[in-house]
């Protein structure tokens, strides 16, 4: 049932001066429940995978791909033993993938960790 009702705000200025204030309840739902999406597209817009010369089809894969990597970031990083970011995430991911389901696992950990040792840090 709809209900056009009104919830008092409060905001806070410096010198702890308070304005109480009147939103509409949806309004106030709305911000309340849209912090998650918010927060979603703010941890995808760093890593843009988005380019024009691509097939929506494609485009659509690679969308679903990372939000099946930031939805399983997410519940990994409520563990107890979580350290890093979304970026070494999806890094360490993209290894272990590619690790598991080739020919050569030995050689490729040998390889990344040569590799590793030689380069210089880039950040």
């Amino acid at each position: 049932m709809y209900n056009a009702g009104l919830v008092e705000k409060s905001k806070t200025f410096f010198g702890d001066r308070t304005v109480f204030f009147n939103k509409p309840l949806h309004i106030d739902r709305y911000n309340s429940l849209m912090g998650s999406v918010d927060m979603a597209d703010q941890l995808l817009k760093a890593y843009a995978y988005e380019k024009k010369s691509l097939a929506w089809f494609k485009k659509l894969g690679i969308h679903f791909i990372f939000h099946i990597l930031l939805n399983s970031f997410l519940v990994y990083r409520n563990q107890p033993k979580y350290k890093g970011d979304f970026l070494k995430y999806i890094i360490s991911v993209s290894e272990e993938l590619s690790c598991k389901h080739s020919d050569s696992e030995l050689y490729m950990t040998k390889k990344k960790k040569e590799n590793y040792k030689d380069q210089p840090k880039k950040w």
